[in-house]
């Protein structure tokens, strides 16, 4: 069993470190270690979701969603 909290997506307990992230290994899920750490406060969440509506030149008009780009 790990040290860290299950996975926030699967409830899998055998979540482990990866950087400063915290990594699940059945789903692939991530999350912010640190933001693991400091449930009590909400305050601290920043989230950057967004959506793009744009045009592509030779493809037409796209509606990018946030939720599909992972930072690196």
């Amino acid at each position: 069993m790990s040290e860290f909290s299950p996975c926030p997506k699967c409830a899998c307990v055998y979540t482990y470190e990866l950087g400063e992230m915290l990594a699940c290994p059945e789903c692939a899920h991530e999350w912010s270690a640190v933001a693991d750490s400091s449930d009590d406060d909400s305050s601290a969440a920043i989230n950057d979701d967004h959506d793009i509506d744009c045009r592509v030149d030779g493809f037409g008009a796209m509606y990018l969603k946030s939720s599909v780009v992972q930072k690196v």
